[in-house]
């Protein structure tokens, strides 16, 4: 004859102590899962910014211009809205930098990026594609109103003054 015998073993008594403790473990480990979520996430949105954005310029680069640019494209078939397109390239730019140096280009391209932020509006879609090659993307423009916009960043350009940072020499203004 089998015979089983049952070990009989009394639950243990957490008590009020026991409680709080096991409620701490438990707030512990959730507040741990949630701080390394928040953390993996604030790090993946910085890399796409970082892949997203021109570091010289701040300006998006091609990669953000062109996807910027479908949707508003897009935008521009569902809602029959003018839209306009401007190209930049800096004339004699290979010319500053072989005679100025490397960051007098630089300074050029910030500046230039400057212009362009002054002149345009939160809607409009401006990118560096390239080097010394922008453009824009004037949602709601006909071709006047993006003739003015591109006169008056080349007129602005113009007047600004370009100091040489490291020799302090003035190259005067920036043609266009």
């Amino acid at each position: 004859e089998i015979s089983s015998a049952t070990l009989y073993l009394p639950r243990p008594s957490l008590g009020f102590l026991g409680m709080i403790h096991y409620t701490a473990i438990i707030f512990l480990v959730g507040t741990s899962i949630s701080l390394v979520s928040m953390l993996k996430e604030r790090t993946e949105t910085k890399f796409r910014a970082a892949a997203l954005v021109d570091p010289l310029t701040g300006l998006s680069n091609r990669r953000a211009f062109i996807e910027m640019s479908e949707r508003a494209f897009q935008t521009s078939e569902r809602d029959p809205q003018p839209i306009s397109v401007l190209a930049f390239d800096l004339d004699r730019f290979k010319r500053i930098n072989d005679e100025f140096g490397h960051a007098t280009g630089d300074q050029v391209i910030v500046l230039f990026a400057d212009v362009l932020g002054r002149n345009l509006r939160p809607m409009d879609i401006v990118g560096r594609l390239g080097g010394e090659e922008f453009a824009i993307i004037l949602p709601h423009t006909p071709i006047q109103g993006a003739v003015k916009v591109g006169e008056d960043i080349r007129a602005n350009l113009a007047a600004r003054k370009l100091v040489n940072k490291m020799t302090g020499v003035e190259l005067g203004a920036v043609t266009v």
